[in-house]
């Protein structure tokens, strides 16, 4: 249920970057970890992480 509402838009979370701190909020930290981070493509996926709000 939780991976349908993600891939629905319906639930969004903050993704957090372990190295910098830097918070993106996407609809699925896993596919879409980069669209609000601005240029900061040098961290990998591997660095975020979901964080609940």
């Amino acid at each position: 249920a939780e991976l349908k509402a993600f891939r629905e838009g319906k639930q969004t979370n903050v993704v957090q970057c372990q190295e910098c701190g830097y918070e993106s909020q996407t609809h699925n930290p896993m596919t879409d970890v980069t669209v609000d981070l601005k240029g900061t493509l040098m961290h990998s996926l591997q660095s975020y992480i979901g964080v609940e709000r």
